[in-house]
């Protein structure tokens, strides 16, 4: 037996140490006198003194025990494993959570900050808990021969850690405790301290680290003051809700909730279809504007005193009308919520009432000092609500659409067009249970609950993903559910395919109404191989080529293939027999297409019989899914095929993003077919130049900064037609307009 092997069999040794008294102690509690089981449920110190208060979680049989080891000169070794496992050993512990200070060393640990240890290790198991290798570093050792290193210690990723990225995915995202490299860690573990923004390219791990984080928080000692039903997660759609809701219970935070973004607002499920133009205007933060004004026009002040006739005891009092207005200006500047104004307005009129009683009652009957008529404040509901009706969100803004006068008037002061206004106009259900809801009327109904219920935010800490596709209204939606203004914000704004392109993260700020307190970075690529993201780069030039693609520390066996076809039904019946014909495996296959054409593919798939998962109908599942491009966002597969990049491209505004990550979901081989020639938006990486962009850019901006434009508009006219040859957005020409400008202005 060779020295490794000796040593391999000690390190499975402690492995199977560590399952036997992990399964001896579910044994116990599952077989145990109650009195005995919860004995063992009493708090435990860990390490370092502290206590936690949660049951001791152990776990599935079939978890790994272990993952690595840390050691050094004083402790020696210390194992590191998904949960905490107790027994005989060196202050009771034979296994340390990844999530406990020990862990932190584990992870932040290289040869430039060694943290006390001497070396750290990750084993590798063949199958759970059976060890076929181990990755020792000792520091010292690697020190002496850092002059030898390719690259800087802190972004060296061991085959080890290559071995464990390259496993098939399972249509669920995994949890990466043995693969989390130190500048993810330092994502993880930081504080909360307020608007936390992590900014990432596909592929390197912005999903997996802020799931991770709220899991590290929720460990005992990590962060005393949240609890896991006061932590919040917001993905995109249902199918990414579905992709990430397993990792947090299999980490043993099972109690945190998981919402796609429709369903954070209002308890509805939109079944309304609009048209893009509208959902715009309905998704732009001067709705909030609107439907405020809205609120507050509903008020009727009476043009005279105000008589109210108390029915409950057959008397009338007549109250000043100046009295009335002052009353309800002051309701209206107090920032109370609609309901609450009026419960305020209530009880004012009930007083008033009361004192004008009480005085006609003396006046009538002199030297009397009791037995005044009362009036209750409930025998003012009638009166209120002649001043300040009643209403909910849903039936206030059904009535609201339905009126192109009160919508009018709501906005003829504010910011919007009168063609944007009369779109609102719609025909209302017969009765409001009928009422149909799209999915930018969801946000609005949020916001209307909060303008006229109140009440304060419910979670202490919101983790949104995907958020630079949120619209500014779901943006107002997630500010009202935080109660404490930490937020941990997951995107990357070249991937932005929503209704609104933010020009910067300061931009979604201020919709939150909060600083940026830290911004993160994620420049390693994990997940996606160098080959594959090749093309997803070349796209990114063309939605800016100021950014960069991130480092990648993967690459697959084979490259991606390139394949044309005359027309669609040609490019899918190839498809189709290949599908047909490929070896099963267990892995994940997604064919990502425009959503135009999901109809007309799923029903030859049917007639093929090729199985497979709709989504979003149902979730990802391992084999064939078939991918709306829209509903793409923050998933990954094995294999992917992305079908007729071109007609992806021609999606208003957005196809270059869409098509940007498609590009950028595959683990392991990627396929494109393409009807004719291949976009050049794949094949030809943008050059300035080439394209001439930065140039036309800077001579527009002059000519506009020095007032010399054209004003018979022939300079727009060959700057269009030039971007409409080149394949070039103006949006992108603006951007570099804004960016001459400001260093002009510098």
């Amino acid at each position: 037996m060779s020295s490794k092997e000796a040593r391999l069999q000690l390190e499975q040794d402690y492995v199977d140490l560590c399952v036997q008294e992990r399964e001896s102690q579910r044994f116990s509690q599952q077989n145990l006198s109650a009195d005995i089981a919860q004995s063992l449920a009493r708090p435990i110190k860990t390490w370092t003194g502290e206590v936690s208060p949660k049951l001791r979680y152990l776990g599935e049989p079939s978890d790994e025990i272990c993952f690595g080891f840390v050691s050094d000169n004083v402790l020696g070794k210390r194992y590191i494993g998904k949960y905490l496992v107790t027994g005989p050993g060196q202050d009771g512990i034979l296994v340390s959570s990844w999530k406990s200070p020990i862990g932190a060393k584990y992870y932040k640990s290289n040869i430039g900050n060694r943290f006390g240890l001497t070396g750290k290790c990750l084993l590798v198991h063949s199958i759970p808990n059976v060890l076929a290798n181990f990755e020792e570093t000792i520091f010292e050792d690697l020190a002496s021969n850092v002059m030898n290193l390719t690259r800087e210690p802190e972004t060296e990723v061991s085959d080890s850690v290559l071995f464990e990225l390259e496993k098939s995915s399972t249509g669920s995202l995994r949890e990466i405790i043995k693969t989390i490299h130190a500048s993810q860690f330092e994502i993880i573990s930081c504080k909360r301290e307020g608007l936390h923004i992590v900014q990432g390219a596909p592929g390197t791990g912005k999903t997996v680290v802020g799931v991770h984080r709220a899991s590290w928080l929720l460990h005992p000692g990590n962060d005393s003051d949240l609890q896991a039903e006061k932590v919040l997660i917001i993905g995109p759609n249902i199918s990414f809700i579905r992709y990430i809701e397993k990792v947090l219970p299999g980490l043993g935070d099972d109690q945190v909730a998981h919402r796609d973004i429709t369903s954070i607002g209002a308890d509805v499920r939109p079944t309304r279809i609009e048209n893009i133009e509208l959902s715009r205007v309905k998704s732009d933060l001067r709705m909030s504007q609107l439907l405020t004004q809205g609120l507050r026009d509903r008020l009727r002040l009476p043009e005279q005193n105000f008589v109210i006739n108390i029915q409950a005891i057959s008397k009338t009092v007549e109250i000043n009308i100046e009295d009335l207005r002052l009353k309800l200006d002051e309701f209206r500047q107090n920032q109370l919520s609609y309901a609450n104004a009026r419960s305020s307005l209530r009880m004012w009129l009930a007083n008033t009432s009361n004192d004008l009683l009480r005085n006609q009652y003396i006046s009538a009957n002199p030297g009397v000092t009791r037995g005044f008529p009362f009036a209750r404040e409930t025998d003012l509901e009638s009166a209120t609500e002649k001043i300040w009706p009643s209403t909910s969100p849903a039936a206030f803004l059904r009535e609201f659409f339905s009126s192109q006068n009160r919508i009018v008037t709501a906005g003829v002061n504010l910011d919007f067009s009168v063609r944007e206004l009369l779109m609102l106009v719609r025909e209302p259900s017969d009765q409001i249970g009928n009422e149909q809801w799209s999915l930018s009327d969801i946000a609005l109904l949020d916001y209307l609950e909060g303008q006229i219920s109140g009440g304060s935010g419910k979670y202490d800490y919101i983790i949104v993903d995907e958020v630079q596709d949120l619209t500014p209204m779901q943006l107002l939606s997630v500010k009202r559910k935080s109660a404490t203004g930490d937020i941990l914000l997951l995107g990357d704004l070249a991937q932005s395919t929503g209704q609104h392109l933010y020009g910067g993260w300061n931009s979604i700020a201020e919709i939150l109404g909060t600083p940026i307190a830290r911004l993160d970075e994620l420049k390693f690529g994990y997940r996606v191989p160098k080959q594959i993201f090749d093309y997803a780069a070349r796209v990114l030039t063309y939605i800016d080529s100021t950014l960069k693609s991130p480092s990648l520390v993967r690459k697959s066996a084979e490259s991606p293939r390139l394949l044309s076809y005359p027309i669609f039904h040609d490019m899918a019946v190839s498809l189709c027999q290949e599908l047909l014909t490929r070896a099963p495996r267990q892995d994940l296959v997604g064919i990502i297409i425009a959503d135009d054409q999901v109809v007309a593919l799923a029903n030859m798939f049917t007639k093929e019989g090729i199985a497979f998962n709709l989504l979003p109908d149902v979730g990802l599942g391992v084999g064939i899914n078939l991918v709306p491009v829209s509903k793409q966002k923050g998933l990954e597969f094995d294999e992917v095929y992305v079908l007729d990049p071109a007609n992806i491209l021609n999606l208003e505004s957005v196809g270059l993003r869409h098509l940007y990550v498609a590009l950028s979901r595959a683990l392991r081989s990627m396929t494109i077919m393409c009807i004719g020639e291949p976009p050049f938006q794949i094949v030809e990486e943008r050059k300035s130049e080439t394209l001439g962009l930065d140039s036309v850019g800077i001579q527009l901006g002059r000519e506009i900064h020095d007032g010399t434009s054209g004003s018979d508009g022939s300079l727009m006219r060959d700057i269009l037609g030039y971007l409409s040859i080149k394949g070039i957005s103006l949006g992108d020409l603006l951007r570099e307009i804004s960016r001459y400008l400001k260093e002009q202005t510098k």
